[in-house]
């Protein structure tokens, strides 16, 4: 993941990747492992990508990335936010999860239960 145009990642080792986009000079590089809740956000807005870890913001990893959407359109009101949104829903976004090793399992939440990071608090 992350070697294609349009694949943002995370790896376990806390490096991020892309195949067009230079990762965030900032990005706390943060490793992760076997018990530990991993989050992937996006803010239509900025169109930026960001992380989480265990409830924690980790930090914005990807900033610009392509949407599909009209530039002039993007801002942080509401009315925007809307058509953003809308917008969005139209453009495909995947969630992608890599495994290593055999035996490896995991759990994913797409909105069925409450998150571990309070995103509502972050908005």
């Amino acid at each position: 993941m992350g070697s294609q145009k349009g694949q943002y990642a995370l790896k376990a080792d806390g490096k991020l990747q892309s195949a067009h986009f230079a990762p965030e000079a900032g990005f706390s590089k943060t490793t992760f492992g076997k018990g530990d809740t991993v989050g992937c956000g996006l803010i239509i807005s900025t169109r930026e990508v960001f992380f989480t870890l265990n409830g924690k913001f980790v930090g914005i990893g990807f900033k610009g990335i392509d949407l599909g959407l009209d530039a002039t359109m993007l801002s942080n009101d509401l009315k925007s936010a809307e058509i953003q949104s809308k917008q969005v829903a139209h453009t495909k976004l995947y969630a992608c999860i890599c495994l290593q090793s055999q035996g490896e399992t995991i759990s994913a939440n797409f909105g069925t239960k409450p998150y571990c990071f309070d995103i509502v608090s972050f908005s």
